[in-house]
């Protein structure tokens, strides 16, 4: 690996991500001028992790042996897996095309379950197969192949036995391809869930990595920049509401550019001149909506658990088990990830607990569910 190919790809990537408005602890911020540079040290350790990654993805593309490499990525939500793999490749390969760097234009196929990346889902993928493997077999060349979270890959929840053997299928296919370089991510849970159903998955990969996340304080470092960089003034924007974007970013750091954009543009078209509780809650409200379609349109077996949530005041895991074909185990995990979004509370009630629809988002799927029954009724009639 030459010095001059590392750095033209990491410059690449930096103005690919820099320009996405997809927050992940990756994004590089650009730090106020007052801010001492003692501040910016965890900030110089997350880069820096980035950058061994970049090392690790340029030495597997330059081997030159038949056989498939396979590296896993596992770090937190947000820490940067699928957005890294996203801009390496398109980077890359625009520094190639552009005559910038030496080297190869790679097939490339993105598979996976992430709303935020531009990939297939794994069921495209198996549809899309037969021309993958065309593709791949034809020539000499390498392939380039991202398999985004590994627990639906080796221990899908909520799937069919077809489906299971499926996507068993679909890796074994991939796995066998010649000079392909396979990167595969998980987070440290799931990473931990597949190693209690298959202990031997560790053996599967030539090469583990690790990348952790962001600290409380580093998040309050970026919401305060990327605040400052918008506006240039912390008086429009309190500093309650980005202390409450801090708290609602923890679990999805993804939420992070899309509240504070969406809350100035409420407050813009409102010709308010200061941000306020209100801004925020329809901000959140309508990101919240989006979060929702996003999350049942990927999951429609998590629909049935949205509707039961949206008819009724609060339902616990067990209730919502007997009315929908989920198990209580997945229901809770789905409850769980909804908890952590700011989309649903939860209160015990003697041995029971208890889940809640925040009040916004429940009203607004409410009205939702009442327009849609209306409509179904006309067609009914007019039939």
């Amino acid at each position: 690996m030459t010095q001059e190919l590392y750095d033209a790809i990491w410059d690449e990537v930096e103005q690919g991500e820099a320009k996405s408005d997809v927050f992940s602890h990756f994004k590089l911020p650009d730090f106020m001028p007052h801010e001492s540079s003692d501040s910016i040290s965890t900030y110089v350790n997350y880069t820096e992790q980035h950058k061994k990654l970049l090392a690790k993805f340029i030495e597997f593309l330059k081997k030159t042996n038949a056989d498939a490499k396979k590296v896993l990525v596992v770090g937190p939500s947000g820490s940067g897996k699928t957005s890294f793999f996203y801009y390496f490749e398109k980077s890359y390969h625009s520094l190639v095309r552009r005559g910038k760097i030496d080297g190869k234009i790679y097939d490339t196929v993105h598979a996976g379950f992430s709303t935020s990346a531009k990939v297939l889902t794994i069921k495209e993928a198996l549809r899309d197969l037969p021309r993958i493997e065309k593709r791949f077999i034809k020539g000499d060349d390498k392939s380039l192949v991202f398999l985004d979270d590994m627990q639906e890959v080796f221990c899908p929840v909520n799937v069919s036995e077809d489906e299971k053997k499926a996507r068993e299928e679909f890796w074994n296919k991939v796995e066998s391809y010649k000079k392909s370089f396979i990167v595969m991510t998980s987070t440290p849970y799931n990473w931990s869930e597949v190693r209690k159903t298959d202990p031997r998955i560790i053996s599967k990969f030539d090469e583990i990595i690790f990348l952790n996340g962001l600290q409380d304080y580093d998040l309050e470092k970026i919401v305060n920049e990327r605040v400052y960089s918008y506006i240039s003034s912390f008086d429009i924007f309190p500093q309650a509401i980005r202390q409450q974007i801090i708290i609602d970013s923890r679990s999805n750091p993804r939420l992070m550019l899309r509240l504070i954009k969406k809350t100035l543009e409420i407050a813009f078209k409102n010709k308010e001149s200061k941000i306020n509780e209100t801004h925020y809650a329809a901000a959140k409200e309508e990101e919240g909506l989006k979060f929702i379609e996003e999350y049942t349109k990927l999951y429609p077996a998590k629909k049935s658990l949205i509707d039961e949530l949206t008819s009724l005041d609060s339902i616990s895991a067990t209730d919502i088990s007997e009315k929908t074909n989920l198990t209580r185990t997945t229901i809770s995990q789905y409850l769980n990830d909804l908890e952590k979004d700011g989309f649903v509370t939860k209160k015990s009630r003697g041995k029971k607990v208890y889940y809640k629809l925040n009040f916004a988002l429940k009203s607004h799927l409410e009205k939702n569910m009442i327009s849609a029954e209306i409509e179904n009724m006309r067609l009914r009639t007019t039939a």
